[in-house]
């Protein structure tokens, strides 16, 4: 439904508001409608499959369609001993998506034997642990069997190594559901070389920012979605802005990150369309409808000092915005 109502939204405003085109007009906007629905219809049945909410991990919750923090709720539930007994159990968890269960419901498969094998089945507690340091007394307390304790140990002792968290996958007999648990503990520490080399956060990949220690997967791809939105990083203290990384967290990065180059992608103000406008993060509805307004009405802005007196703008705003604008005409 949301995402059909932007649509209208967007459509109205290329098509009508801003080209001109007879009011009555809608039969591409119906086209386009029908065939998102289309889409939508199809790829959300395709995705789905019988699962056992006690069994499945974040990554399969969110092909299935559920948004990462909920995913991430349940598998915190679970890894606390928590279960579901019925399929409205998940209705219970906070803040849980009642759309996505109703799309969910007749594929959640969970049976008696489930249940019963769930208490044979020994959950894992993990603390915070490098693998490559890790000993096998260390593995057993956590709550790993033997067999998974012995295999890890055996693939060090030969010199095997693990440089990211995710490698953790190369221990075939530990299972996808006991690896979601786990790394979100693991640290590997950086060498004496990595440690001296600070990490570009607006040139490196997300491998090399899981280098950093305290940036896993998740943090690696907010930093580099947040890089995308933005058009590039031009201080460090950005990284505030980003969902999870709170003061403290920052302060554990900052030593080891850097920004070498600083040159963005710059937005145009006077050419540019109402929908690019939007998708930066510095910029709001409002401020870009202020933006379109003046230059249908008093055409080009000139500088920064135009911009500030733009309805929805102050000296903050104008200020954070500098790098990533451009008043040129061509």
């Amino acid at each position: 439904m949301a995402i059909n109502l932007a649509v209208i939204f967007y459509y109205f405003i290329d098509n009508y508001l801003y080209q001109s085109k007879p009011a009555h007009d809608f039969s591409e906007l119906i086209l386009h409608l029908d065939s998102l629905e289309s889409y939508q219809s199809v790829s959300i049945e395709d995705s789905l499959y019988a699962f056992d909410p006690n069994f499945i991990g974040a990554i399969e919750f969110e092909k299935l369609g559920l948004n990462r923090s909920l995913a991430d709720r349940i598998t915190r539930y679970i890894s606390k001993g928590g279960r579901f007994q019925h399929p409205t159990d998940l209705l219970k968890i906070y803040g849980m998506d009642s759309s996505w269960y109703k799309k969910v419901e007749l594929f959640i498969d969970i049976e008696t034997k489930t249940i019963s094998t769930v208490k044979e089945k020994k959950v894992i507690h993990p603390f915070s642990f490098n693998p490559n340091t890790i000993s096998y007394q260390e593995l057993l307390k956590m709550g790993l069997n033997e067999s998974i304790a012995k295999s890890w140990i055996k693939y060090i002792g030969k010199g095997g190594s693990f440089k990211t968290c995710i490698e953790l996958e190369k221990l075939y007999l530990l299972d996808h559901y006991d690896l979601e648990l786990l790394l979100p503990f693991c640290e590997i520490e950086l060498n004496e070389v990595e440690m001296a080399e600070n990490i570009d956060i607006n040139e490196s990949d997300s491998l090399k920012l899981m280098k950093v220690r305290g940036i896993g997967p998740t943090y690696a791809h907010r930093i580099l979605d947040y890089r995308k939105l933005l058009g590039g990083y031009v201080s460090l203290e950005q990284l505030n802005e980003i969902f999870g990384i709170d003061s403290l967290k920052y302060s554990q990065l900052v030593p080891h990150l850097s920004i070498n180059d600083r040159s963005v992608l710059q937005l145009n103000i006077n050419t540019d369309e109402f929908k690019v406008l939007l998708k930066h993060p510095y910029l709001s509805y409002e401020q870009v409808k202020s933006i379109l307004n003046y230059r249908n009405e008093l055409g080009v802005l000139n500088d920064f000092s135009e911009l500030q007196q733009l309805e929805g703008f102050g000296t903050i705003d104008t200020s954070r915005l500098k790098p990533y604008v451009s008043f040129k005409i061509n």
